[in-house]
């Protein structure tokens, strides 16, 4: 009845992606909560600040058996953050799936780079505040922040700054840009702190930002710190000046937060919360915190959702879009495919009759024309808008499969498995493989 289903590449693929399916189903045992682990999404790479971080509690709430379930981190690393957000951000809201991510979430959406922010996930807990520290290398010639930010006035956009463009790196330096409105930076695109840490030791760049540990980590590699952005001097690095002293009011430090995917049951929330804070408050992971230089302050998800808000209040302040020329669109380089397509198969159009003028394109022309726009479709889907995989896949499979005259049958055997293959796909990658779907 089915003809779609018996082609070979079909056969094939419904077998492979039934199997996979299978796979992802738990067993009677694994079906228990206590089995489902929690999942941790720390958008960067593992080694970082925030990997660290994350690992002492996680660390912490398994060797303590904190929660019934074993809680594992998973890095996802990519565009600032905004790819392992945003797998977290399309997870199942069932309690199974955390986001670790910093000022991060807010910084993504106020600079460009991410059409979504702190709204589209459940807030859990705060772990801390990392302290930020301005540096240049040990044989610069700038000793302080003023003769620093006197050449950026000078000789405005020659300073070159490196950031992780739309990070809480880059802020930092459009902050005392603010502060300082005739003193402008260049800004060089790096990676984290080791990368920024490499790019500062070969002279790429001149001038950046590093967390507290971060800079007690390099400073005997090479490095001069020129202003701590706290109230006071941090005591881990005394000689290092705040930014206020030198005049120039910046006060920043970066809030470490927990999120769920939005709509999590409030009961899963509060479960979360209770066993983060457990971890949070035991010897081993605050002597941890001590150590990396981290201000151990705990906020639950009410207070944590209050601070998020006054933030992203005062950050909105700030001019801070990321002027960074995108990458020509995939589906744009589709026109000339389609243009160059149409011109040859124009050339081989068959007509019903040859003296007819109003005569009617081929069946190829017509099918070449119905893939092409198709795809172009699809390209633009997945390109512009997030957690849209499944409707855009089926739509495409079923402008693919779809034959002419049009009629219920032909319909339901395209629908079929125009449905099925996105269905299975996303059970295979994302449940199984633990990768992010566009």
């Amino acid at each position: 009845m089915f003809r779609a289903f018996y082609f070979k590449p079909f056969r094939f693929l419904f077998s492979w992606l039934s199997v996979a399916y299978l796979a992802c189903q738990p067993s009677a045992v694994d079906a228990a909560p206590s089995a489902k682990p929690v999942q941790v999404i720390v958008p960067f790479s593992a080694g970082g600040g925030s990997d660290t971080l994350a690992r002492f509690l996680v660390r912490e709430i398994n060797a303590s058996g904190l929660d019934d379930s074993p809680w594992v981190v998973i890095n996802i690393p990519g565009a600032g953050g905004t790819i392992g957000s945003r797998h977290a951000k399309n997870a199942f809201p069932n309690g199974n799936t955390v986001l670790f991510l910093h000022d991060g979430i807010l910084t993504a959406k106020l600079s460009g780079k991410a059409p979504y922010g702190p709204e589209v996930f459940e807030p859990i807990a705060m772990t801390g505040k990392v302290g930020m520290v301005l540096a240049v290398s040990e044989n610069s010639l700038f000793s302080s922040l003023p003769e620093l930010l006197e050449a950026a006035s000078t000789t405005p956009d020659t300073i070159t700054f490196a950031a992780n463009l739309g990070a809480p790196s880059f802020y930092v330096g459009k902050l005392i840009e603010s502060r300082s409105p005739s003193s402008k930076f260049r800004y060089v695109q790096s990676g984290g702190g080791a990368r920024r840490f490499a790019d500062i030791k070969g002279n790429h760049i001149q001038v950046t930002v590093f967390s507290v540990s971060e800079f007690l980590s390099f400073r005997d590699g090479g490095l001069r710190g020129l202003a701590y952005f706290g109230e006071d001097r941090h005591p881990g690095i005394p000689e290092v000046p705040t930014a206020r002293e030198n005049g120039i009011d910046v006060v920043y430090e970066n809030l470490q937060g927990w999120w769920a995917p939005l709509r999590t049951p409030g009961e899963q929330v509060d479960r979360l919360e209770k066993v983060l804070e457990a971890a949070f408050r035991s010897p081993p992971v605050q002597k941890a915190l001590e150590e990396q230089s981290i201000e151990t302050v705990y906020l639950p998800a009410k207070q944590f959702a209050r601070e998020i808000e006054e933030k992203n209040d005062h950050l909105q302040q700030i001019p801070f879009r990321v002027d960074v020329r995108p990458p020509p669109r995939l589906e744009w380089l589709l026109l000339p495919l389609l243009a160059f397509l149409l011109l040859i198969l124009a050339r081989r159009t068959k007509f019903d009759k040859p003296d007819d003028r109003t005569a009617t394109a081929s069946v190829p022309l017509k099918r070449a024309m119905i893939v092409t726009f198709a795809l172009a479709f699809y390209l633009i889907v997945l390109s512009s808008t997030d957690g849209l995989f499944f409707l855009a896949s089926s739509i495409f499979l079923f402008a693919l499969l779809i034959r002419s005259p049009f009629s219920v049958g032909k319909s339901v055997r395209a629908l079929i498995p125009s449905l099925a293959i996105p269905f299975l796909l996303v059970l295979f990658i994302e449940k199984l493989l633990g990768l992010p779907l566009p």
